[in-house]
């Protein structure tokens, strides 16, 4: 306290009085804030931390002026704060320290960026290099051709326990060096492409160092980072333009040219894994939400053709987002996500392609639309009934090979809806399912005309409303 009322009474400038306040504690942070993480010892710490950060910050919100000497300093340790979502900082923090970097002229200067990366960080990377025997990229930041073939050579396993104090000491370091995950944050946040091919040899290795972390929202944050890296060094990824259309104007990268797409890839598929039962659903819900994005743009910036573009998204819809569906079943808030990164992103990008997992999609949004549960949950049946509409629409050719799996899918949810009708619910539930019957009668509509040229499609809808007159207004609109 007699810090902040020395600050307060302006009696103490210099940088060196409040500094050591901003250091961030080389402590085992606590990433997820759930009930047993509340109760250990260091997220007191953690909150204490930021309590004092955050007054300090606040009693140099007048600050304009400190020493040259001192800018440097004072950019690290302020740079920490610029991710709101680390342990150590807050939306508070952030909004602070940016002001205070505003106000003392600091943001946004590349010279002081280009500084910071080059002495303070490649320093901290000299030490994190002695401890690893092995990387997967070279010192410029390219990945490396070939490793080692006799890395392993003449090595036999031991049979007693072995405690490795190398591995010890990498602990160490990742744990001194935690909050450079904010600094490195910081520095993509500037939008300089410069910057960043110039210090491509520090900021790759360091953030391959963080993404190797066992901690799921650590990767997280690595993603967040790449994503804006990526953003910076390929312009047409802000263009707001098809897939095919980006293809026709992309120009060879630098991420193509130093030929890191692949240890990035490696990096990220271990991310779409973080899952219910193994991760807590709503930790699974951050990470996801970052990484689908992020190794959707790796796949568009570093593949070099449409097709092989496409081929790669079909891949990632097969292998990770269908297979994580049937694993979330009893998770809304992540089978929400998962369908609307379908309808959003992955299916619009690869057209016609989507043939290639069309009958996996089909079956699996079937199951999620014949569920009556699903019925309490109106936006997973909007969206589930949207992403149908959509596959329809690329590949309206296959549109009769599925017709008899659609039309009894869609019978079944109708009869939900009829059962339901008579059942009180809240008025947003209510709203919900009124739109879910508009949205289905839309949709048996778009199969019927995709379908009327199909062999005795016709004489079958007219005998399944024989048989069930309730259908009438379903099947012959």
């Amino acid at each position: 306290m007699q810090l902040i009322t020395e600050i307060q009474s302006h009696k103490s400038q210099k940088p060196e009085d409040w500094l050591n306040a901003l250091i961030v504690p080389n402590i085992e942070w606590v990433w997820s804030e759930d009930d047993f993480s509340k109760t250990k010892p260091q997220y007191v710490e953690q909150l204490r931390f930021k309590q004092g950060a955050e007054l300090v910050l606040e009693t140099l919100q007048d600050l304009e002026r400190v020493d040259d000497e001192s800018k440097l300093e004072i950019l690290l340790a302020l740079s920490k704060f610029s991710n709101a979502n680390v342990p150590w900082s807050s939306r508070a923090l952030q909004a602070l320290s940016a002001r205070v970097l505003k106000n003392l002229e600091l943001d946004n200067r590349t010279d002081l960026n280009d500084q910071l990366l080059k002495t303070i960080i490649q320093s901290k990377l000299r030490a994190l290099s002695s401890l690893k025997s092995e990387s997967r990229v070279s010192a410029t930041g390219y990945r490396r051709q070939q490793i080692k073939d006799d890395l392993f050579k003449g090595v036999k396993p031991v049979l007693q326990n072995q405690f490795s104090s190398s591995l010890n000491e990498l602990d160490r370091w990742k744990i001194e060096n935690m909050s450079l995950l904010s600094t490195l944050y910081y520095v993509s946040l500037a939008e300089n492409k410069e910057l960043l091919v110039s210090n491509w040899g520090i900021i790759l290795p360091l953030l391959l160092n963080y993404f190797d972390e066992i901690e799921g929202l650590v990767k997280a944050e690595c993603c967040r980072i790449l994503g804006n890296i990526m953003v910076c060094l390929d312009s047409g990824l802000k263009e707001e333009v098809n897939s095919k259309e980006y293809f026709k104007k992309k120009t060879r990268n630098h991420i193509m040219q130093t030929g890191v797409s692949e240890v990035f890839d490696e990096c990220l598929r271990p991310c779409l894994l973080q899952l219910p039962k193994l991760t807590p659903p709503e930790k699974s819900y951050k990470i996801l939400s970052v990484a689908y994005p992020t190794l959707f743009m790796l796949l568009k910036t570093s593949s070099s053709s449409y097709k092989e573009f496409c081929e790669k998204v079909t891949e990632i819809i097969n292998l990770y987002c269908l297979v994580s569906l049937d694993s979330v079943k009893s998770h809304y808030r992540l089978m929400v996500f998962l369908i609307d990164e379908l309808k959003n992103e992955l299916i619009p990008s690869i057209g016609s392609y989507v043939l290639l997992s069309m009958s996996k999609l089909v079956r699996m949004l079937l199951d999620v639309v014949d569920d009556p549960f699903t019925l309490f949950t109106p936006n997973l049946l909007l969206d589930a009934l949207d992403t149908l509409r959509l596959i329809l629409e690329q590949a309206p050719q296959r549109a009769a090979h599925y017709r008899y799996d659609l039309l009894g899918g869609l019978i079944k949810l109708w009869r939900h809806l009829a059962k339901e009708e008579h059942n009180s619910h809240s008025d947003h539930i209510s709203v919900g399912l009124h739109l879910v019957k508009v949205k289905l009668l839309e949709l048996v509509a778009q199969i019927e005309l995709l379908c009327e040229k199909a062999p005795e499609f016709g004489k079958d809808v007219e005998n399944l409303v024989k048989l069930d007159p309730s259908l009438k207004i379903l099947l012959q609109q």
